[in-house]
């Protein structure tokens, strides 16, 4: 074979090498490309919006191909459904994190019922009186779109808008029925007195009032012909008006008289008191811890008494419901010895000023017995000489120093 020919197939051969190796290359490039392509085109949507309060939300909603897998990497706890805004969401796709946005809006407008009502004219009406049930995913206002005449009795139609923090309204129409209001206030524990003369009384204490349509509604009382310091019979007057006008005015007797308590009256009181309190068959620790809270419920801390007269005191007690610890413990006394239960004085020594309490028996030996309140609202109910003094000790003062000496030790 002659030199030219072998060169010239030598040539051939490269050149079909040349051409299988393009073609290759170009397969790879194809191939490359396709690959690039698909994974470089968007996966996911660029944002989803959905209506606040929606419960949940699935991932195929970001997903541009419904037919690939995807998986949150978001936590959707993190978002709260039931406020509007942007959020970002992350989604997993072929491996790769792609970036989407969920878009919470608010567009639906609050739901509410009506509420027909019947007022009394002159009474203040609000919007709120005249809806119930509202549900909304924000907070909402209501208000009148015209303020119903309360002075026109009647029916009349009342137009009513509830409006969300996003601006949308729901309008709802009610009835409201203004009628007359004739019915006036009605007072409870208006009760005649009995006094010493130089007492003090209050007037109100365990005096209410009530009206069929007035919530807030006060009472005055007109004391103005009351001589406290002067023995004789008088008259207060318990004063109560509605805003429909409807005025109470109920009297009560204060008799006033001297200053000191015979056996029998302050007696008869001690009875009256202990029927309401105690029964047979009671122990008479049962019957102490009666007399006990019943003190604490009727008598209130005034800070004065007169500590010359402990049977006045204990009559002023039940009667007034009033006094100092003197006034306690004299009343404890009155009707300890009322119910059976052996008792005594006890009088703290030392310190700017005085406090008395009972030692009482109940048949198991002596224990400390103060009905006199509390600020830290401690029991000091049947404590031992221990126990007292450790209450001592949490009051930080020598409240219940006494001479011991002088008194039966407890168990």
């Amino acid at each position: 074979m002659s030199m030219r020919k072998r060169k010239i197939r030598r040539i051939k051969r490269m050149i079909q090498l040349l051409i299988i190796s393009l073609s290759l290359l170009a397969l790879v490039v194809v191939v490359g490309l396709t690959y690039m392509v698909n994974n470089m085109k968007p996966m996911v949507v660029k944002a989803v919006t959905i209506e606040a309060g929606t419960s949940t939300i699935e991932v195929d909603d970001f997903l541009l191909d419904k037919d690939r897998q995807g998986s949150f990497v978001t936590d959707l706890d993190s978002i709260d459904f039931n406020t509007p805004g942007v959020y970002e969401v992350e989604i997993l796709v072929n491996k790769r994190n792609y970036t989407s946005e969920l878009n919470i809006v608010d567009t639906k407008p609050p739901m509410a019922t009506a509420v027909n009502k019947v007022v009394y004219k002159g009474i203040t009406l609000s919007p709120t009186d005249l809806v119930t049930d509202i549900k909304d995913v924000s907070e909402t206002k209501v208000y009148f779109t015209k303020e119903p005449n309360l002075d026109m009795l009647g029916d009349q139609e009342v137009i009513l808008i509830v409006e969300d923090s996003y601006g949308n309204k729901t309008e709802i129409k009610s009835t409201t029925t203004v009628a007359e209001d004739t019915e006036p206030p009605v007072f409870y524990g208006v009760e005649d007195k009995t006094v010493n003369a130089g007492s003090t009384i209050f007037y109100k204490k365990g005096v209410t009032v009530s009206d069929n349509m007035d919530t807030d509604i006060d009472f005055t009382v007109d004391s103005s012909n009351v001589n406290l310091n002067q023995v004789g019979v008088y008259t207060v007057y318990y004063i109560a008006e509605d805003k429909a006008g409807n005025k109470t005015v109920e009297p009560a007797t204060i008799t006033v008289v001297s200053g000191g308590i015979d056996d029998e009256k302050l007696n008869e009181k001690v009875k009256q008191v202990l029927s309401e309190i105690t029964h047979e068959g009671m122990t008479k620790r049962d019957k102490a811890w009666e007399i006990y809270r019943w003190i604490k419920r009727h008598v209130s801390y005034t800070g004065s008494s007169d500590k010359t007269d402990w049977k006045k005191e204990a009559y002023r007690a039940i009667v007034e419901g009033m006094g100092d610890c003197f006034t306690y413990y004299a009343v404890a006394e009155a009707l300890l010895t009322g119910a059976g239960i052996d008792n005594m004085r006890v009088t703290r020594v030392g310190g700017k000023t005085s406090h008395y309490w009972n030692l009482i028996n109940c048949g198991d030996g002596w224990y400390h017995f103060d009905s006199c309140p509390h600020k830290d609202k401690l029991e000091t109910f049947m404590l031992t000489d221990a126990e007292l003094e450790e209450f001592a000790k949490k009051r930080g003062s020598y409240y219940y120093n006494y001479d011991k000496s002088l008194y039966p030790a407890t168990p």
